[in-house]
């Protein structure tokens, strides 16, 4: 394959995870008041482990930095969807745990992700396709030292 090429899906790619964000974000912000990040954040706090992680396991999973989990904690605390506290074994990890109310908006959000994924991804794609696209985004994720997705 020729570089051109290789830029052309490069930049479709890019186009493609810009799309379905903005299209969720929208989506999200119109039917149940959140932001995609927020919903991110607590889509993994509903599937993690007594729903519950650090502020930094967090922002990993977010691909975003330190003080900008910091802000989006902010927020969602703020509306009652989570709480932080301090980890009694080291005072300087933060964690925060999804409370009854961030459960029901997790599932808010994820009724309309859904949504989005079967009218945006599903009806676009095969079986074969998205099989495919996990292995190769699972790929890409590997190679940029996101090795966790799943949880």
């Amino acid at each position: 394959m020729k570089d051109g090429d290789r830029d052309l899906v490069w930049v479709d790619l890019q186009k493609a995870a810009a799309f379905l964000d903005s299209e969720l974000s929208m989506r999200l912000t119109e039917r149940v008041g959140m932001s995609s990040s927020e919903f991110q954040v607590l889509w993994y706090l509903a599937n993690a482990v007594d729903r519950s992680l650090t502020m930094s396991e967090a922002a990993a999973r977010l691909s975003m930095s330190p003080s900008g989990m910091t802000r989006l904690a902010d927020r969602i605390v703020r509306r009652g969807w989570v709480e932080r506290r301090t980890d009694a074994a080291n005072r300087r990890i933060a964690i925060v745990t999804l409370t009854d109310a961030g459960v029901a908006a997790a599932r808010d959000g994820y009724l309309v992700a859904r949504e989005a994924r079967r009218e945006l991804v599903d009806a676009r794609l095969t079986d074969d396709d998205v099989h495919s696209l996990g292995k190769i985004a699972g790929k890409l994720l590997g190679r940029i030292g996101i090795t966790d997705v799943s949880s």
